[in-house]
């Protein structure tokens, strides 16, 4: 029963809308990282829908996440099952951050000042 309301809900909305949402939301969020922390290294580009992964220079991602956590920020950190995919970028652990249809600009803004803040104490000047 809840599964059928759940994609009651997404037809309602319509799947491309929720594609064309997050893609703008990625796009959004990719610029404003690139623009607010020079450490970054993202790994997703701007056509990924609703999914980036990214470090900060001589931040442990698991750091990163421990401190978001304090935040009731919930970002994923690690190999993402894709343990290949780190070995060849050169990667110990990456960060991820994950978007839905219900997640706002000024959610980005705010998780994206909580990073800027992090990359601050371990970095000094981020």
């Amino acid at each position: 029963m809840g599964f059928g309301k759940a994609i009651e809900y997404i037809e309602n909305i319509g799947i491309e809308n929720i594609e064309k949402y997050l893609k703008q939301l990625t796009k959004y969020t990719i610029n404003i990282l690139k623009e607010k922390i020079k450490d970054i290294k993202i790994y997703s580009t701007e056509n990924t829908c609703g999914i980036i992964s990214f470090t900060i220079d001589n931040i442990h991602s698991h750091d990163i996440i421990s401190i978001l956590n304090l935040e009731n920020i919930s970002v994923r950190a690690g190999h993402h099952c894709a343990m290949p995919l780190h070995r060849y970028i050169d990667e110990v652990s990456t960060l991820r951050l994950s978007f839905g249809i219900y997640t706002t600009n000024e959610e980005i803004d705010y998780v994206v000042e909580k990073l800027v803040g992090i990359g601050e104490m371990f970095n000094g000047n981020i």
